[in-house]
C-alpha cells in the first residue's frame, strides 16, 4: 500500500484493515503518521515499523502495542558497552539525542579506533584490510560481536550484509522496551 507523505493516509489504513493480512509493516520516513491514522481508523491488528526512540513520543497512546524493528540494541539497554557510550556522551555532549545514528556514529569510532591500534601501520590500505578480516570484534553491545571475514550468503546478491541481525522492540506506556529478552533475531 503506497502512502504519500502530505496525503490524506485515510484510504491506504484502511485498505490495509480490509486486507486479509495478519499484521502491518510500515516502512516510510512518516511511519508514525501512519501508525496514528491507522490506529484512528480501527486498525487492530499488529503494526511492525522503524521509528527513532524521539519518534515515540509522537505516537501517543496510537503506539501502545506497536512493534519496532532495530538494528541495534535499544541505547538504554543495561549493557557495559551502551553503559560506557552514554557515559561519554554525557560528558562530551550532554543532551544529544540517542538515535540510531548516534550510535551508529558513536560505534564506528571505537569500532576504528579499537582496529587502528592493533596495525603497525594506519593508512587507507592497512584499515580497509583489517575491517574486511574482523572476526568477532567487539561491538559495545549495540550489535552483536561483527565478523566480516565470513561472507553473508543467506540472502543472494548481499555479500556485504555483515550484521544480518535485527532487534524487536515494543512501545509500552509511550517507551520502547526490548522484545524477546533484549536478544536479537
Amino acid at each position: 500500500i503506497n502512502v504519500v507523505p502530505g496525503t490524506d493516509l485515510t484510504p491506504a489504513v484502511l485498505k490495509a484493515r480490509a486486507s486479509a493480512a495478519g499484521a502491518i509493516a510500515i516502512v516510510t520516513p512518516i511511519a508514525p503518521q501512519v501508525v496514528v491514522a491507522a490506529r484512528q481508523n480501527g486498525v487492530t491488528m499488529p503494526i511492525i515499523t522503524t521509528l527513532e526512540p524521539n519518534q515515540v513520543a509522537e505516537l501517543g497512546s496510537a503506539g501502545n502495542g506497536l512493534y519496532v524493528t532495530s538494528t541495534s540494541q535499544l541505547t538504554s539497554a543495561p549493557l557495559p558497552g551502551i553503559e560506557q557510550m552514554n557515559r561519554e556522551l554525557n560528558a562530551y555532549a550532554p543532551g544529544i539525542p540517542r538515535s540510531l545514528f548516534t550510535a551508529g556514529a558513536w560505534l564506528a569510532v571505537h569500532m576504528f579506533a579499537d582496529v587502528a591500534k592493533k596495525l603497525k601501520t594506519v593508512n587507507r590500505k592497512t584499515v580497509l584490510a583489517a575491517f574486511q578480516h574482523l572476526k568477532n570484534q567487539y561491538a559495545y553491545d549495540l550489535i552483536p560481536p561483527y565478523t566480516t571475514a565470513t561472507k553473508f550468503t543467506a540472502v543472494p546478491g548481499s555479500p556485504d550484509i555483515y550484521n544480518p541481525d535485527f532487534y524487536l522492540q515494543k512501545v509500552e506506556g509511550g517507551k520502547l522496551v526490548a522484545a524477546n529478552g533484549g536478544a536479537p533475531s
